[in-house]
């Protein structure tokens, strides 16, 4: 826009009258005072949004950053359940085979535990261990891990890994065998095993079994004390 003493002379070739330029300058003077306050108005109200905008991209900046440290938290969460949870079952299945071992009489159940152990598979929808094994007409068969330890002790190959005095078969043998002997032991457990048992929703026999396989390894021992 042009200074306003500038249109004020080229009026003033065109318009004698004085009075009549003298208000029409006061005119243009308040209009352009206006248009200056709503040039400035308008000039915050831009730096405003500009401010607002970084703002609000600051926000999203962060939101994203969190959004990111959140999963992350929440998968090695869910990391540090399933890493516990798997360390749980190695040695609930470590305390499965080694009792079925004793019951089928192994000379050194802890050792019969080893060589089993990475065969079983772990069902989570049934929530138990088994073992696959071929038989003759080639298909699968699905075994506990009670029936793959007796199967594995009965074979005429693993004999050597058995007591003498132990029958695994089950028949021709006059004297009780060791897993009779001990299923007709009545073991009495204390509250605070029974509690603790309950708390990591195993059974008190599986619960044992796990408490005996860490103190052999703390402090040794020998698998039929």
């Amino acid at each position: 826009m042009k200074p306003v003493e500038e249109i004020i002379n080229e009026l003033s070739s065109k318009i004698q009258d004085t009075e009549t330029l003298e208000i029409i300058k006061q005119h243009l003077e308040f209009y352009k005072g206006e248009l200056d306050k709503a040039i400035v108005e308008r000039d915050k109200q831009r730096a405003k949004k500009r401010q607002l905008m970084a703002e609000l991209e600051e926000k999203e900046r962060e939101s994203a950053v969190t959004a990111i440290f959140e999963k992350k938290l929440e998968d090695l969460k869910a990391k540090l359940v399933k890493d516990k949870l798997d360390s749980k079952r190695r040695e609930l299945l470590e305390a499965k085979i080694t009792q079925a071992a004793k019951q089928h009489g192994a000379y050194n159940p802890s050792q019969v535990a080893k060589l089993l152990f990475d065969q079983f598979q772990y069902d989570a929808d049934l929530n138990e261990f088994y073992m696959e094994k071929k038989k003759q007409d080639t298909t699968l068969e699905r075994l506990s891990v009670e029936q793959a330890v007796k199967s594995f002790l009965q074979d005429s190959q693993n004999a050597n890994l058995v007591k003498s005095s132990v029958n695994t078969g089950g028949t021709g043998h006059k004297e009780t065998s060791f897993a009779a002997r001990t299923q007709t032991r009545k073991p009495k457990y204390s509250k605070e095993q029974i509690l603790k048992s309950e708390q990591l929703g195993l059974t008190i026999q599986d619960y044992i079994e796990i408490e005996k396989l860490r103190k052999r390894k703390l402090y040794g021992g020998n698998d039929n004390d």
